[in-house]
Formats: C-alpha cells, sequence, structure tokens
C-alpha cells in the first residue's frame, strides 16, 4: 500500500498530465461555447425551454392549437413544428427502414444471417408499436432538427472518450515505463518487492486516470448543461419525435432496444465510456509488459485504433464476418451519437455495446495477464 500511495503521489506530482488535462478541458469548452455560448443562441434557448414547460410537455392539447395563432414567434414556432413532425410515427415500419439500408449500402445477406436481421428489425417493429401505445412517441423537447441537442451532446461525448483514453493511456505508461526511462531498472527489479511493482505502478495509473477521466466528463457535462437548460426534461423518453434529428441520408425517430429517458440513456453512456477507458488502460498495460517501452505502446494503440475504424470496411460481403468484424471499440466509439439506439444494420440487436465491452473486456485481461507472466520471466 505504501508503494502504490508513492506512485499515485509521483504521478500527481507530474505536470505535464495536467497540462495536457488543461488543455483537453479549454478544449471541450472552446467546442461547447462555439456552438452553444453566443448571445442569440443562449436566448433561443432559453426561449423555446420556457415554452417548452408552458406545455408540461404534452403535445396534444388545444394550447399546441392555439399557440399556432400566437403573435409570440417562439410559440408559433414550436406549435408549428409539432405540427411538422406529430406524423412521424404513423407509417413507420422498421423493415422498410432495413431494406431502405440494405439499398442504400448495397448491403444484402442470405441464408441464416439474413434471417438474423430480419428478426432483429421484427423486433425492433414492436418496440415502434410500444412506443406509440405508451404515449413516447409525442413528449416536448428541443425542437431536434433544429436544435440538435442529442447530436450536440454525444458528439462532445466522443471527443471526451478520445482525450479519456489518451489519459488514461499516458497515465498507466508514465509509471510502468518510469523505471525506464530513468534507467534505474536494475535497482527496481532487484528489490524485494522486484517485478510486482510494475503490477501495483498499473493499478496505481488506473486510479489517477479514473480520476482525470471523472474531471474530463465531469468539466464538459457542466459547461454543456449550464448552457442548456434541461430542467424538467430528463424524463423525456429519446425515442420522442421531437428528440429526432436528421442523420442526412434519412429521418426516423430514435428506435431504442428498451424505453430509455435521457437521463438514463446518458447515464448508460457515460458508463460505457469508463469501462472504455479501463479496457484501454488495460490494454495499454498489457502491450507495455511485452514491448517496455511507452512510446511504442502508444504508436501500438494509435495505430491499432485506426486499424480497428477501418476493420469493417475490409469484409465487403455482407454476411457473420462483418458484423464480428464491428465488435470492437473503435467502431463502436465512432457510433457514439446512436449508442443503444438502432443504426448499424450489423449490430441491430440489443446491448451490443455491452457485447463489445464484454468481448474486449476478456481480451484485455488475457493480454495482461499473459503480458505479467511474459514480464516475470524476460531476462531485462
Amino acid at each position: 500500500m505504501r508503494i502504490y500511495r508513492f506512485e499515485i503521489k509521483k504521478l500527481i506530482c507530474f505536470p505535464l498530465l495536467w497540462s495536457l488535462l488543461t488543455a483537453f478541458t479549454v478544449f471541450n469548452v472552446y467546442v461547447i461555447c462555439s456552438e452553444l455560448g453566443s448571445h442569440n443562441e443562449k436566448e433561443r434557448t432559453t426561449a423555446v425551454y420556457n415554452v417548452m414547460l408552458s406545455t408540461d410537455l404534452c403535445l396534444h392539447t388545444e394550447k399546441i392549437e392555439k399557440m399556432k395563432k400566437s403573435k409570440n414567434e417562439n410559440e408559433k414556432f414550436y406549435a408549428e413544428y409539432v405540427d411538422d413532425y406529430s406524423h412521424s410515427y404513423d407509417s413507420l415500419d422498421m423493415q422498410s427502414v432495413k431494406d431502405f439500408k440494405e439499398i442504400m449500402f448495397n448491403f444484402h445477406p442470405t441464408g441464416s444471417y439474413k434471417q438474423f436481421i430480419d428478426e432483429n428489425y421484427d423486433k425492433l417493429q414492436k418496440r415502434v408499436e410500444e412506443i406509440k401505445n405508451c404515449g413516447d412517441d409525442a413528449v416536448g423537447f428541443y425542437p431536434g432538427d433544429i436544435f440538435k441537442i442529442h447530436k450536440r451532446l454525444y458528439n462532445l461525448l466522443m471527443i471526451i472518450i478520445i482525450e479519456m483514453l489518451i489519459m488514461m493511456c499516458f497515465s498507466v505508461l508514465y509509471l510502468m515505463d518510469y523505471e525506464r526511462i530513468n534507467r534505474t531498472e536494475d535497482l527496481a527489479f532487484s528489490s524485494k518487492i522486484g517485478r510486482k511493482d510494475m503490477l501495483i505502478k498499473w493499478f496505481a495509473g488506473m486510479t489517477v486516470g479514473l480520476l482525470y477521466c471523472i474531471i474530463l466528463l465531469t468539466s464538459g457535462l457542466f459547461v454543456f448543461l449550464s448552457l442548456v437548460p434541461m430542467k424538467g426534461l430528463w424524463n423525456v423518453p429519446i425515442s420522442s419525435y421531437m428528440v429526432m434529428e436528421s442523420s442526412g441520408l434519412w429521418e426516423y425517430p430514435f428506435i431504442t432496444f428498451v424505453r430509455l429517458t435521457t437521463l438514463q440513456h446518458l447515464v448508460i453512456s457515460v458508463f460505457t465510456a469508463f469501462f472504455m477507458a479501463f479496457i484501454f488502460g488495460a490494454i495499454s498495460g498489457g502491450i507495455q509488459l511485452f514491448v517496455h517501452s511507452s512510446y511504442i505502446t502508444m504508436i501500438s494503440i494509435a495505430a491499432g485504433f485506426i486499424g480497428l475504424l477501418a476493420l469493417p470496411f475490409a469484409a465487403s460481403s455482407a454476411n457473420w464476418i462483418k458484423t464480428a468484424l464491428c465488435l470492437n471499440p473503435a467502431s463502436m466509439w465512432k457510433a457514439c451519437t446512436r449508442w443503444f439506439i438502432e443504426y448499424d444494420l450489423c449490430v441491430s440487436f440489443a446491448w451490443s455495446e455491452f457485447v463489445i465491452i464484454g468481448l474486449w473486456a476478456i481480451i484485455a485481461t488475457v493480454l495482461f495477464s499473459f503480458g505479467i507472466m511474459y514480464f516475470k520471466k524476460v531476462n531485462l
């Protein structure tokens, strides 16, 4: 425990990581403020927010009809938006959505793979009916196509996740490569604790890395939510047509595999981001145990991440291999704005994100375990 505390102190006192954390935080604030911080944007957001609250988030009332004739431009705009998008669920057929995507991406599965995807979209069609029957389809929120609150929030989360992965890897690697950089390996690894110290260093790096991740997430979300009022909106289901945003190629509501409110969706997305950071911390530690160089480890992780992004495109045919290649953390990160929402035909089943996390947690654990065994035996 004494060594663990010493390693944590060593990392916390390292100014370069705090400088990098500060740079990331400032960049995040800049991104948020450049999109939402202008006076006109804040004024418009607040005005529409007050209109939403005045309707109690109910879109099937006489008040909405009266707003169409209102002299208040914000009330009129909100009511007209509701009127324009109120029929979004009327003819929504998930099998038609699937067929359109197959044509758009020249994706034509056959056999058991086709049956798998068809069954997934049959389940999604049942979800559509559930959403309509329980009234989740029509709940007030910021007009999605105009304000794009969901996209802006999760684009921010995408940026923060990359920063979290970098901070976690740097925290782990700084401690695990400390002896080599300072040329004290002979002294450190010949002591009573010896090579067991490397595992302590990894735990300490993960602990401080978690602290950096928390700072990045809380600071980013705090600034975002200070500019976008969300009080009273956290219980809005994200499947409401008011939350819906155009993807450029198509436009239909966010169909979640289970009922999720905006708060629930954000919470599980944040936890997923932390799990990704833990996995990359374990992978970086495992690679470091083999190569004994933080520079090579970081280059390997960066190259591996880019490679995983490109991996799904390596399978041109529509078969099970395509889905297998899509089950990687880099591809999952790329789809951050659609986590737990129907999006990609290849991973159109419920909780695919947790499948990826579980699979790669096993891979990271195996890599790190073999790394420990190798490090105990290797001649340094």
